[in-house]
Parts: C-alpha cells; structure tokens; sequence
C-alpha cells in the first residue's frame, strides 16, 4: 500500500500556487571540500595543457579551388626541367609544399564560386590561360621573349602584360583568411626562387612579385575584423556563465536550511522544484540577454549580415544551457564554494574546446569531431554566420545550435529532477 501511494504521489499534477511559493529562497554559506580544493590545485594544468592542445595551432588542409585554365599539370617532366610555358605549374607545386591548404582542382570557376560560397571551400585560386605568356612578356626583354616563344611554340597575339593570379576567399573566417593569405604569398616567394634558379639561362635573373590580385570575397565582407569574429564566443559564453553563476547554489540552499525535507512532507514535487526555479531565473536571463543584445549592436554597432533576432533566440538558449547547467551543479556539491568551484573548472576548458577563442580546424581531427557536441560549439557557429555569412534560421549550423543546446537543457534538467527525487527519498 505505501509502494502504491508513493507511485500516486509521483504523478500528481504540479500545483501552480507551490510553484510560485518556491520562486523565494535564501543563499547560504558556502563551505570547502577537500576534493574541489584538488580540482582547484590541479586546474592550471589542465587549461594549460587544453591551451597547447587547441590555441594558437595552423589550421592543415584547408580546401581551396584551383582552377588552372593554363595547364592541368599531369606531365612531371617541369619539376626537374625549365618549362617556361608552365609557370601555373610551378606556383601549384609550391602551394602543394604547404599543410596549410589542400588544393581541390576544378575545371571552371562557376562551379568553385558555388562551393565557396556554400562554405565547402575556403577559396578560391584561378590561373589564367596565357598565364606564363604573359608574366615573361612584362619581366623578359624583347630577344629572350622572342626565344621564349620560338623555343616552346607560343603565339603570343592577343596575349597582355597584366594576366595575374587571382585569389577569392571566404571573408567570413578571418583568421583562417589570414593564413590561407600569407600560405599564398609564401608559395610565391619560393615559387619566383624556384623558377629564377631552374630558369635562369631562359630568364634571367630578376621576376617581378605582382602576379596575384586579391579579389573581393565570395562570402562574408573583407572588413571583418577579429572582434567581429570573436563576439558571438564571448556573447555565448557570458550569458552561460552568468546563468549558470545564479543557479549554482539552488538546491544546497534548500537542503541546508532543510527546506528540501520540508517542501516535500507537505507534498511538494520535484518537478515543482525544478519549476520554480527556471521561471525565476528565466525573467533574470531575459533581460540579461537584452542588455547584451543592446550592447552588441546599439553600443559598439557591431554589424550583422542576418537577422538579430536569431542570434538573440541563440542566446537564450545558451543561458537557459548555463540555467540548467547550474541546477546540475548544486545538486551533486554539498556546499555554495563546491558549485563555484565546479563552474569555473567546467566554463574554462569549455572556452577553449569550443572554437570560441580559435578555430576548430586548428585542432586535431579526432577531438573536432567531440567538440561540435559540447553546448557553446554549434550556436557559436550558427551565431557567427548570421552575423558574419547573412544566413538565417535554414542555415544547418543555426538549427543544430537550438537543437543541440535543447539536449543538454533536457539532459541537465532530467539528472537534477532524478537527483532532487533521490535525495528526498
């Protein structure tokens, strides 16, 4: 009969009237545990060596199209001979030299654009035709461009001085922008050294540098700037930390003061529990994130390409990540100092795993793939290509950041209503 009445007990109806007397509470004292101050201790070394892991690593195999209208380079014979009409050979084989980028042929433009600005690829390189023609006939005097062009059979007619290289990048991603740059200047440089040393009886002894024109960007604007990038990171993280800072000592309130004991002698359910503390705090996150919207965008006028308001729907649910987050945390600590503790050793590594502070494909391949789970890593990523891309709510990254932030917010909510049942029991 008391089995069959405690069942009876755990599926009544939650009351409204216990869930608004269970919005007011105290904060207590905070205590020490011998096993935080551990965790403390051994914390510094742990961001450390998460910092060596992820921080200030170069990106590898970033995908960039090349579309090589001179040559499509299948004959080895220039790697080890002058060939003179072959100079997008030679600039190819020094940017394969690089880890940096990994060059994904392409056979015409329209299809490279469609990728880059589908995010796929991270740019684009084009050669043009009469590319080697037209570098020898700027830097050759007259007699060596005329043996040029009876050594290798080279019209020259309708061919001008000015052909260059072009480079279209993905402006979205600045940082990855900046090194997909400087890897492109670098083979330059070894590839004018190359071909002046291979070269040199055919050429001479002087090459001239601007034979690449940085073209406007397929995606994202070219004035994006770190702080553009780094806002939608630092926007996340500050709602999630402040909510998860609120929430923290919830429940080690109720069970100090025994008010736990108490609310459910007289027939308060957990599920009430639970609910009274995320309205309370809910209207707190609310105008948290509006100030930092206001911020944002009416202060430092950051600008979005997207529409705001899903990057403020992105936001709320990052705090009501941190608000469930915070439940979790102050029913497993027996004391206020144990969640603080708890908080910052789980905010810190979650700053650096999460692409935040430096891009994902900086990290190893196998931990890329863990980190895109972790509730910061999508919505900080669907946030950056509202703002940064002009997508929308189609986009998948926005999608997956609702989605994956509404599965930690269930999953920290189900272990805190599970815990709260067991310690009442």
């Amino acid at each position: 009969k008391k089995k069959k009445d405690k069942k009876n007990v755990s599926w009544t109806l939650p009351s409204f009237s216990n869930t608004a007397a269970l919005c007011m509470k105290n904060w207590i004292t905070m205590k020490r545990n011998f096993l935080l101050l551990l965790f403390v201790f051994f914390l510094p070394g742990l961001i450390v060596l998460i910092n060596c892991i992820t921080i200030g690593l170069s990106p590898i195999n970033l995908p960039i199209a090349l579309v090589n209208y001179e040559s499509d380079c299948s004959e080895n014979f220039y790697i080890s001979n002058c060939e003179a009409n072959l100079l997008g050979c030679y600039f190819k084989q020094s940017l394969n030299k690089s880890e940096t980028v990994n060059l994904i042929s392409y056979t015409n433009e329209s299809e490279a654009i469609r990728d880059t600005e589908a995010a796929v690829l991270r740019g684009m390189i084009v050669i043009p035709e009469h590319f080697s023609t037209s570098v020898l006939k700027r830097i050759l005097s007259d007699w060596r461009f005329d043996h040029f062009l009876y050594y290798y059979g080279v019209e020259d007619e309708d061919v001008g001085k000015f052909d260059k290289i072009s480079l279209s990048l993905d402006a979205s991603d600045p940082q990855l922008a900046l090194f997909v740059t400087k890897t492109v200047t670098e083979a330059l440089d070894s590839f004018t050294k190359e071909v002046s040393e291979l070269c040199k009886e055919d050429l001479g002894d002087i090459i001239d540098l601007s034979i690449l024109s940085v073209d406007d960007p397929l995606l994202g604007d070219e004035d994006t700037d770190f702080r553009e990038f780094i806002t939608p990171g630092i926007t996340a993280l500050t709602i999630f930390f402040l909510a998860m800072a609120l929430t923290s000592e919830s429940f080690i309130a109720e069970r100090s003061q025994g008010l736990l004991e108490r609310s459910w002698i007289i027939g308060v359910l957990p599920v009430e529990i639970l609910a009274s503390y995320m309205l309370s705090q809910f209207v707190v996150l609310v105008v948290q994130a509006a100030i930092t919207i206001i911020i944002v965008f009416a202060v430092f006028q950051i600008p979005s390409q997207g529409p705001i308001a899903w990057v403020a729907v992105l936001t709320v649910f990052q705090g009501l990540a941190g608000m469930s987050f915070g439940f979790f945390l102050s029913t497993i600590c027996n004391t206020s100092m144990d969640a603080i503790k708890m908080a910052i050793g789980a905010c810190l590594p979650h700053m650096l795993l999460t692409g935040i502070i430096w891009p994902l494909e900086g990290m190893p391949p196998w931990m890329r793939s863990l980190v895109w789970f972790l509730p910061h890593t999508a919505s900080v990523r669907g946030m950056r290509d509202i703002m940064l891309r002009g997508w929308g709510v189609e986009a998948s990254s926005v999608l997956q950041g609702m989605a994956i932030s509404s599965a930690w917010i269930l999953l920290f909510l189900f272990l805190s209503w599970k815990l709260v049942r067991n310690k009442i029991n």
